[in-house]
C-alpha cells in the first residue's frame, strides 16, 4: 500500500494527469518580436495584468555603429532634438552648444551618416515606438536606429 501511495504522490508531484486527458498548452507569458529596421520588443502578457510592450535597451554605442559605415564616408554634424511631431514631420529644438542642423546643397541633412538625434517626447519610427530620453542615429543602410550612448 506505501508503494501504491508513493507511485501516486510521485505522479501528482510530477504533474502527469491519471485520467489520460491530454493537459492544456501553457501560454508563453512573453513574445520577442524583431524586424530589420527596429529595436527588438518584449511584449508582456499575463492573465493578471493587461498587455504591454516594453522596448529593449540598444545594443551598440553611437561609435559603434558609426565603425559599420561603409568606408569613406563623411559624416554629418546635423544634432537636434525631437520637441513635437506634427503628422509625419518632427519639430526639431537645436540644444544649446550642439552643432545644429548641416545644410548641404540648400536641403537640411536629418537623416544622414552621423546624426545625432535625441527624443524629447515619444516618437513611432516605422512601427517601432522610441521612448523620450532615447538617442537615433542611422545604421550603414541610413534606417535609424537607437543607440545607447553618443560615445
Amino acid at each position: 500500500m506505501k508503494v501504491i501511495s508513493f507511485i501516486l504522490m510521485v505522479i501528482m508531484l510530477s504533474g502527469c494527469q491519471i485520467n489520460n486527458k491530454p493537459s492544456q498548452p501553457s501560454q508563453t507569458p512573453w513574445v520577442i518580436t524583431a524586424t530589420s529596421n527596429a529595436i527588438p520588443t518584449v511584449k508582456l502578457t499575463s492573465d493578471f495584468a493587461p498587455t504591454a510592450t516594453v522596448s529593449i535597451l540598444p545594443k551598440y554605442s553611437y561609435s559603434q555603429v558609426v565603425h559599420t559605415y561603409p568606408p569613406g564616408i563623411k559624416l554629418c554634424t546635423s544634432e537636434a532634438e525631437v520637441a513635437d511631431v506634427s503628422g509625419t514631420q518632427w519639430l526639431l529644438r537645436i540644444p544649446e552648444g550642439s552643432k545644429g542642423i548641416e545644410i548641404k546643397n540648400s536641403i537640411p541633412q536629418i537623416q544622414c551618416f552621423g546624426t545625432k538625434i535625441t527624443l524629447r517626447i515619444e516618437v513611432s519610427v516605422n512601427g517601432q515606438v522610441y521612448p523620450p530620453g532615447s538617442k537615433l542615429t542611422v545604421d550603414k543602410d541610413l534606417k535609424w536606429i537607437a543607440v545607447s550612448s553618443w560615445e
